[in-house]
């Protein structure tokens, strides 16, 4: 079961230290004296406990949790349109008191957590959440942001489900600056994120961990802004989550290992009696994107790819179309942001469609990664019964891929063309296999293409649609007699 109430090492602490002065209720106090009964304790996250609960506040053990996506197929399950380049890691903590849990898990179909345990939950604007863990092993990208699930309206009880990010996210750009390190530097090195909807707890978080013997250098901060969001745990208050993506592991079993057991440690700090926000945080500063380099050198190489493409399926009708822009303004777009947006992300969406056995789709494009745009791209498809992302192929994939329809281009490695059939006999180019039972849509369900690039280097931001050339895809079915 999850812990609120002090550890069996904080009480041994505060047993030595002398008792708590009841007037110590403030979680803001000027100064925590550390004696050296606090200062013999082992490791600095057992000193961080015993600092924090001798200020009175209550440490809730929370847990990090990956998804494993094992219940994405039960019946009138909802997998929220999850990304498969990324598998997203969660939050999951206990109550704080005066809590309610809430009716439903809405991350439920990511698997199976420890009871006693959340993923949605309240949140007071005077808490804080503290993970002490790692960065993932080697990945071409990795972000932590937190954001709101839930909306109710006060007005009618009306609940909308937001899940709009918060502010900018804490990708690997943005660690290695903070740290003044090569984004290849930070892999599998300690990681420490506070989150808080007030600078002052923030600041009080930080002099703890300064205290326990934490590297600052290693700590980075998460903030929720009162400008947008409602905080408390009364039931219109706003529902919040913590979400980490990471994708492209260089090592694929390192990364596996961590998804199984991330060795975190996740801490929701509650002050005993609830305070309003000292000095509540504002609207953040997120990265401009638009570098003002752009991908039309590919234009001419495209067309022609599109036009091979059409040559080598003979005896099949095809239709070429774009998806639609399908990005959001963070924050700004509260409360319509769609499903789980991020500041790094460009995305745009095909229609939903559905796939016969003797039909078959092309997506094809430039690699925006290939072409400085983007840490990583990827395609993907959505079954529309369960909201699963059930196919993936990344920019890492798509390499030499575009070669087998232009073979003498000297642009074709900045390109891809996958083909996606129900199965690739007869397939000669690339291609990857739809089969008709879940998480795949069988011949009677629709499915979507996504299309995502994250996190241009040269801003820090996602890539901008004037400066890139959308993805394609190409509707194939067998000629009418």
């Amino acid at each position: 079961m999850p812990r609120l109430w002090p550890s069996a090492i904080t009480l041994v602490c505060l047993a030595a230290c002398g008792a708590v002065d009841a007037s110590v209720s403030s979680h803001r106090p000027a100064s925590v004296d550390t004696s050296e009964s606090t200062l013999e304790i082992q490791t600095p996250e057992e000193r961080f406990r015993a600092i924090a609960s001798a200020t009175g506040h209550l440490i809730g053990d929370g847990l990090l949790t990956f998804a494993t996506y094992d219940g994405c197929c039960d019946l009138d399950a909802d997998c929220l349109g999850n990304n498969p380049a990324t598998p997203y890691g969660t939050y999951a903590l206990p109550l704080a008191p005066g809590e309610l849990p809430p009716a439903t898990d809405v991350f439920a179909p990511w698997g199976e957590i420890p009871a006693g345990y959340h993923r949605n939950h309240h949140f007071r604007e005077d808490e804080a959440l503290v993970m002490i863990g790692r960065t993932p092993p080697a990945v071409k990208y990795f972000g932590l942001r937190s954001y709101i699930n839930h909306r109710i309206d006060p007005n009618t009880g009306e609940k909308r489900e937001l899940f709009a990010s918060l502010g900018p996210s804490l990708n690997n750009l943005v660690v290695a600056r903070d740290r003044g390190v090569a984004p290849d530097e930070i892999h599998d090195t300690e990681f420490i994120v506070v989150t808080t909807a007030d600078r002052a707890m923030e600041l009080q978080v930080t002099g703890w961990l300064e205290e326990a013997g934490f590297d600052l250098a290693n700590v980075h901060y998460d903030r929720m802004t009162h400008q947008v969001a409602r905080f408390g745990l009364h039931e219109t208050a706003d529902t919040f989550s913590v979400q980490w993506r990471m994708a492209v592991a260089e090592d694929v079993a390192a990364m596996d290992a961590f998804r199984t057991d991330p060795s975190a440690t996740v801490l929701r700090i509650t002050p005993p009696t609830e305070l309003a926000a000292a000095e509540p945080h504002g609207w953040p500063d997120l990265p401009v994107g638009g570098s003002g380099q752009t991908e039309l050198f590919l234009l001419g190489a495209l067309i022609q790819l599109e036009l091979a493409i059409g040559a080598h399926h003979v005896g099949y009708e095809g239709d070429v179309r774009a998806p639609t822009l399908a990005n959001v303004n963070t924050l700004t777009c509260i409360p319509d942001c769609g499903i789980a947006d991020i500041h790094d992300r460009f995305t745009a969406k095909g229609e939903f469609f559905k796939m016969q056995a003797d039909e078959y789709v092309v997506v094809f494009g430039p690699n925006h990664e290939l072409t400085g745009k983007a840490s990583y791209a990827s395609f993907a498809f959505m079954n529309e019964a369960n909201q699963y992302g059930f196919i993936d192929v990344d920019s890492e994939e798509m390499r030499g891929s575009a070669s087998f329809y232009l073979p003498d281009h000297p642009l074709a490695d900045q390109l891809y063309a996958y083909t996606v059939a129900r199965s690739c006999v007869g397939h000669s180019e690339p291609c990857v296999e739809v089969p008709t039972a879940c998480p795949y849509p069988d011949l009677d369900t629709r499915m979507k293409l996504t299309v995502r690039a994250y996190l241009e280097p040269a801003t820090g931001s996602a890539p901008i649609a004037g400066e890139i050339l959308l993805d394609r895809i190409g509707y194939f079915r067998p000629e009418a007699e």
